[in-house]
């Protein structure tokens, strides 16, 4: 009964949060009886950069104080027409603020007089998730943490090029992306315990003491392994990309404590011809194929699955992002009863802020990548623009 009361409370706790999915809180601007909470909106998202109109906010309204003695305005809430709109008039506050460490977003651009106060842009928590979140603040400030503390990460690796998995995560760790990391934690190779396994593999290719140990310890599953060799023979790309998904999520549902299973998908998973000048949404799409079909295809070793290659995957690009839409149904199908992040990242580019400007992981400057990148340092030296500029980018 006890299990069951905190399922559904966690249940609805997501279901809140779902809600305002589309939504922004804009705290700390000022209050006045005459305001027009439209075009207020519509003048911050001018200041920062990004084209909020009339017709983009679906709702606009001040909300009631949590604490009545607290002294600073009501804040405003805003749905939005997308989850996408949010997100960049968030993306856009953030870069801002960035740019003028000296004038961060405040009330005199809004044409308020007296002292600057500053006013913050939000997402919309729930009020568990606000809490939470005012709580792991506090702590943070107290503690002097940059991020949570963790215990222990297990990572999957297989023996790769004559390196085992202990080598090659050594190897990895020497990577300038964890400098920052190292100097706040110096115990960082202490926190991560290398495990031997393969994602085509049934069990992840898991030892059954390794696999006991994830499922009586593991809190959080990340699932961001996959074949992405774009032109792989479809068996290969399954056998990897969807029965290892369907394998993760079997490891996720064994874990004891889970409190999140999160998949790191790709935005071009229904990025097919069909859909071009179109806006795909953060939702699930229709599958192409049922996944236990296409698995039992592929295990069955036989060249059907390759001479359906060209039918199968009609509309994608590639056998990765086919596979990789398939692997988002099996993650739909699948996880209905455990907390799921599905996460769709784009083109990689180099780092914007950490570690440093520009960094970039060597595995991704090859291709589109790499000769997108070089028009971009060629047009800041043709141009002029700075260091900080930003270029978002999304590929057909």
């Amino acid at each position: 009964m006890k299990k069951n009361i905190t399922n559904l409370t966690m249940r609805i706790c997501q279901l809140e949060q779902q809600l305002r999915s589309n939504n922004v809180e804009i705290q700390c601007v000022p209050e006045n009886k005459r305001e027009n909470l439209i075009h207020v909106v519509t003048n911050i998202s001018k200041v920062v950069g990004c084209n909020v109109e009339d017709k983009d906010i679906i709702n606009c309204t001040r909300v009631a104080k949590l604490d009545n003695k607290n002294s600073r305005p009501r804040s405003i809430v805003v749905q939005l027409a997308s989850t996408r709109l949010r997100d960049q008039l968030l993306a856009s506050t953030l870069s801002y603020n960035r740019q003028n460490p000296n004038n961060k977003l405040n009330n005199s651009h809004l044409g308020y007089a007296g002292p600057k106060t500053p006013i913050f842009i939000a997402e919309h928590l729930s009020p568990s998730n606000k809490s939470l979140h005012a709580a792991a603040r506090l702590k943070a400030r107290e503690k002097g943490y940059r991020a949570c503390k963790i215990k222990k990460i297990y990572v999957l690796l297989r023996p790769k090029k004559g390196k085992s998995i202990q080598e090659r995560l050594q190897f990895m760790l020497k990577d300038p992306v964890y400098d920052m990391v190292r100097r706040t934690q110096s115990n960082l190779a202490d926190l991560l315990e290398a495990m031997e396994g393969d994602i085509s593999e049934l069990n992840l290719g898991l030892s059954d003491k390794d696999y006991a140990k994830i499922t009586d310890e593991v809190d959080f599953v990340v699932h961001m392994a996959a074949t992405i060799r774009l032109d792989g023979p479809l068996r290969d790309a399954t056998l990897a990309n969807v029965r290892g998904t369907r394998e993760c999520v079997s490891l996720a549902k064994a874990c004891k404590k889970l409190k999140c299973f999160t998949y790191v998908s790709t935005a071009f998973t229904h990025a097919t011809r069909d859909r071009i000048e179109t806006e795909l949404k953060e939702q699930f799409y229709p599958c192409p194929v049922p996944p236990d079909q296409i698995i039992e295809l592929a295990e069955s070793e036989s060249k059907t699955l390759e001479g359906l290659t060209e039918e199968l995957s009609k509309g994608w690009h590639n056998t990765y992002t086919f596979t990789k839409a398939i692997a988002e149904e099996v993650v739909r199908l699948n996880c209905g009863d455990i907390p799921v992040c599905v996460v769709r990242p784009p083109v990689v580019l180099p780092a914007y802020y950490e570690p440093f400007p520009g960094w970039s992981d060597p595995s991704v400057m090859y291709g589109p990548s790499s000769t997108l990148w070089q028009q971009l340092r060629e047009v800041r030296t043709a141009e002029g623009l700075l260091p900080h500029s930003l270029f978002g980018i999304v590929m057909q």
